[in-house]
């Protein structure tokens, strides 16, 4: 048909995404359909929401459905998302539209669920005939009046299969199925505001009118200050005001008012003239006179006769001549202000604080934007008054929800550079003027100013219009970050995590996608901001683990998925750490990446201003490794070595603070029976429980699942069941008992996931902002403790067990104990004072403790790129993880076996590339499913993988960073 447009669309249905579709575009949406659109599409026998993804003129070879209508029409995904998708599908192997749909943030589609509902002949029809589960379900639904949502039903009757039983009903008519979509967890969020509604000078005539209490002293001070000079009698203002002697002595403590006193004054009557006449002819005769006059006249006339005594008959004698003249002056009153002060301070005294809160609000309500705010923020009182007076009016309207509302981040000025740091940003500076893609590996040491460098790119790249993402691992690094980001850039800063709410996370979404904000700063999911002009990407400690997605799919690697984003878009990004993965290392020695080195630690001091004065350069700190087989030999059985024990008394004594670091939750690692050797293992994961003591509970670390801790054997029944390793728990308890005055706080995932909550910063930071307050001596942590926090006041670090993953069955064991070790013993003494740090071990010669002790990255590569040639590890192969899960061990092997085989062939016809398995899974079993996998190392697994169809319970992770899950 001429003129015919057809649109490929991602459609997801509930929480499974089912594929990508070809629809026909109706005439009435050619001209208004773009990509990256959502709309609404006929599918099976209901309607979902869809993403375009592609338009096209060319007819599919298939009979297509119309799409309904156009959901929104600002486009959810730009070209360039989708562009990213694209290559994710092709790169991690997974279906466009699981790329595509992890790009949007949570609840902005909604839910298809199911209403089952009874006919008229269900309603009344005999139950005989029918198999059981039938009529259960038909009774169920009776009880509840003919209708019930899909999941409630199952819940109900304790069943998560209906399928077959609900199409068998519907078939023989006595229920209908009705699929219907949810509205949207994620939609504007609208609240009643307070408008102001009043010309300026209708504000202005209201403004003057609050206050109608009139009180004594607003009564004086408006007195005084209308009366000449600001002086009036005393005894009459009094009487005409109606105030006491006790309100002029309270605004005379105020300073406001100054009593003068009842006086007796002498007063100089003559003119200059006749007083000179007189001092000439008497000047012998009457030499006391003349002195009085002569006094007058210093005195500008008036000489007060009880400060200064003058012998009556002198007065009576110069009064006799018409000279001078005696008065009395009552008490008098005068203000000590300007008048226009003393109106003011009227105005207040007359309004109550009823009348100061008002005032308040009418000030604010004329400053704020759109001059409204939500009604919700403001008291009831006040606003009702507003309202009375015909000021303001409500008016519903959409309020953000921004996780940043009601900080303040001061500004900050950039400190001076080091010489090391200039070279270092000279190079990324020209980068930004030769244009396109370029990419840097930052390796500095711990508190070498890579965020300073991070810095003055996102401001050069602001002033070229661009955009900018900031990666972090974690949650758990992102207040930090954007303390520093916004204090920089005020106002420009959005933050993107899970950690936000659903509406926090779509306002921020609608401001990123709005242009509203150029900086985004979030784990791994904030690389899917939707960015129109974005030009610089940062991965701050590239090396984490955390930047990779394991379920569900896409199963991608933010480093990696970055760098493609980077490509696609003309930008620079900068992959920063001091301990670089050995695949960034190895590209940037292969030319790949430019190496960028800042091996200096420094430090910057501010005035009492904030102001930067000099950037000192500090050591790094001394590391001590103790071996802890001798600590046994010498008869010292505790989880702290000597040296540690002393170390920590030492840095409690001088006031400052100590980190202890393990990188294993709990009390215990493990519950065994000393007697028949048994350990008590979850029985959906057969891994071992690990013993928490706070909850007093046994809980599998894989699937969450708890038990109590038995008080005997479940296998020989003896009581010699006891609790072995030890935990973070298990080191907060110890260090409580051996430093009893010691404050102690504990960080790990236990308590950062017991406070998660949705205002933009999970409440761990609660434990870290404590720490850094100095409100605790010792912090107690695993892994979290090692990422990029900047704590001054440390100066010790302990490694209680340098062991916990060195001989794990992984290739990347040793790597991962090099970088935890050496970035938490980089938390030491980051002040102008050299820190500590004791490696406890019971490997001390490994070279992942040497060379983490050493603080020496290039000797630990050496090492380990000699262990991965050896072996034909990443990063000379690409590696992919396939696994199998089955509730049947038997099947899960057979079909592990079967896909092997299918490899095998693959992968004789490839030089270099082998496959390893099929075995099990390191976690054989995980919530009752039995899971084997099968490994495939080449130079480029995706041509390996093309192709291959695999049922639904195989998972394909490219790139995995971990073999232990």
């Amino acid at each position: 048909m001429a003129g015919a447009l057809y649109a490929d669309v991602v459609v997801r249905q509930g929480a499974r995404v089912v594929g990508t579709f070809s629809y026909a575009v109706p005439p009435n949406l050619r001209s208004a359909i773009a990509p990256g659109q959502l709309v609404w599409v006929p599918f099976r026998r209901t309607r979902l929401t869809a993403i375009v993804v592609a338009l096209s003129e060319q007819a599919p070879d298939f009979e297509t459905r119309d799409i309904l209508e156009i959901a929104d029409p600002a486009p959810v995904l730009t070209p360039t998302q989708i562009a990213l998708g694209r290559w994710m599908s092709e790169h991690y192997l997974c279906s466009l539209a699981e790329a595509l749909f992890a790009m949007l943030p949570p609840g902005l589609l909604g839910r298809t669920r199911t209403r089952v509902v009874l006919t008229e002949s269900g309603r009344s029809r005999p139950l005989e005939g029918l198999p059981p589960l039938a009529q259960r379900t038909i009774e169920e639904l009776r009880r509840s009046g003919g209708e019930m949502d899909l999941v409630v039903l199952s819940r109900a009757l304790r069943k998560k299969r209906l399928s077959r039983t609900l199409s068998h009903l519907e078939r023989e008519g006595w229920l209908k199925l009705a699929p219907f979509v949810e509205e949207p967890a994620a939609r504007p969020h609208r609240e009643p505001f307070l408008v102001l509604s009043a010309s300026p000078a209708e504000v202005a005539a209201l403004r003057e009118s609050i206050g109608r209490r009139n009180p004594p002293a607003a009564r004086v001070l408006s007195a005084l200050a209308r009366s000449p000079g600001g002086i009036r009698e005393k005894k009459t203002l009094c009487q005409e005001v109606r105030a006491d002697s006790q309100v002029l002595s309270a605004l005379e403590e105020e300073g406001l008012v100054r009593s003068l006193e009842e006086k007796e004054l002498l007063r100089l009557v003559a003119s200059e003239e006749e007083v000179a006449v007189f001092l000439e002819k008497e000047a012998r005769r009457f030499p006391r006179g003349c002195a009085l006059l002569r006094r007058l006249r210093e005195t500008e006339g008036v000489l007060d006769l009880g400060a200064e005594p003058v012998p009556a008959e002198v007065c009576r004698a110069l009064e006799r001549r018409g000279l001078v003249r005696r008065e009395r002056r009552p008490a008098q009153v005068r203000l000590s202000v300007l008048p226009e002060v003393a109106l003011a301070r009227a105005a207040a005294l007359r309004r109550t604080r009823a009348d100061e809160r008002l005032l308040a609000l009418l000030e604010r309500l004329e400053q704020a934007e759109g001059q409204a705010l939500p009604l919700s923020t403001l008291g009831r009182k006040e606003a009702a008054a507003l309202l009375e007076a015909g000021v303001a009016r409500t008016e519903e309207r959409e309020r953000l929800r921004d996780p940043l509302a009601g900080r303040e981040f001061p500004p900050e000025s950039p400190p001076p550079l080091t010489e090391g740091q200039g070279r270092v940003w000279r190079e990324i500076y020209e980068a930004f003027s030769r244009g396109g893609m370029h990419t840097f590996l930052l390796h500095g040491v711990t508190g070498s100013g890579k965020t300073e460098i991070y810095l003055r790119a996102l401001g050069r790249a602001l002033r070229e219009g661009r955009q900018a993402i900031v990666l972090v691992p974690e949650i758990s690094l992102t207040p930090q970050t954007v303390q520093r980001f916004a204090a920089r850039f005020p106002g420009r800063v959005a933050v993107l995590h899970s950690g936000l709410s659903v509406g926090e996370r779509y306002d921020q979404w609608r401001r990123v996608r709005a242009g509203q904000v150029d900086v985004v700063i979030g784990p791994r999911s904030a690389l899917f901001a939707p960015l129109p002009r974005l030009g610089l990407i940062v991965v701050d400690e590239e090396h984490d683990d955390s930047y990779k997605q394991d379920d569900p799919p896409p199963r991608y690697h933010a480093r990696e998925t970055a760098l493609a984003l980077a490509r696609i878009t003309g930008s620079i990004v900068i992959l920063g750490s001091a301990t670089p993965s050995i695949e960034s290392y190895s590209r940037a020695r292969r030319g790949q990446y430019r190496l960028l080195e800042l091996p200096e630690r420094i430090r910057v001091r501010r005035d009492s201003a904030g102001r930067p004065l000099v950037l000192i350069q500090t050591s790094l700190p001394r590391v001590e490794v103790v071996d802890m087989r001798e600590e046994l030999r010498a008869g010292h059985t505790s989880i702290f070595s000597r040296s540690l024990q002393r170390a920590i008394q030492e840095t409690l004594s001088a006031g400052e603070q100590a980190i202890l670091f393990l990188n294993r939750r709990g009390t215990a690692t493990f519950v065994m029976c000393r007697d028949c050797g048994h350990v008590v293992r979850c029985p959906h994961c057969e891994v071992p429980f690990v013993y928490h003591a706070d909850l007093g509970r046994l809980i599998c670390h894989r699937c969450g699942r708890r038990a109590p801790s038995p008080a005997f054997c479940p296998a020989c029944q003896s009581v010699r069941i006891r609790h072995f390793g030890a935990g973070t728990e298990r080191v907060e308890a110890e260090v409580l008992r051996l430093f009893p005055a010691a404050r102690v706080l504990r960080w790990d995932r236990d308590i950062a996931a017991r406070d998660l909550y949705g205002r933009g910063m999970p409440r761990p930071y609660g434990v870290l902002e404590a720490f850094a307050r100095r409100e605790a001596d010792i912090l107690v942590g695993t892994q979290m403790v090692a990422k990029g926090l900047d704590l001054p006041g440390v100066s010790l670090v302990g490694v209680v067990s340098a062991d916990t993953v060195l001989h794990l069955p992984d290739f990347r064991s040793a790597e991962r104990t090099f970088q935890l070790v050496t970035q938490v013993i980089g938390r030491a003494g980051r002040r102008e004072e050299r820190g500590r740090a004791i490696i406890q071990t019971y490997h001390p010669d490994h070279y992942a403790i040497q060379s983490a002790a050493r603080q020496d990255y290039a000797a630990f590569f050496r090492w380990e790129m000699a262990f991965r040639t050896r072996y034909g590890y990443p990063p000379l192969l690409e590696l992919a993880r396939l696994v199998y899960s089955h509730r049947r061990e038997e099947q899960a092997r057979e079909e592990a076996g079967r896909v092997a085989r299918l490899l095998a062939g693959r992968v004789s016809a490839v030089p270099g590339a082998r496959l390893v398995g099929p075995a099990p899974a390191f976690v054989r079993r995980r919530q009752g499913y039995y899971r084997w996998q099968v490994l495939l190392l080449a130079p480029e697994v995706q041509p390996l993988l093309q192709g291959l169809v695999l049922p639904e319970d195989w998972s394909v992770d490219v790139d995995p960073v971990s073999l232990l899950s």
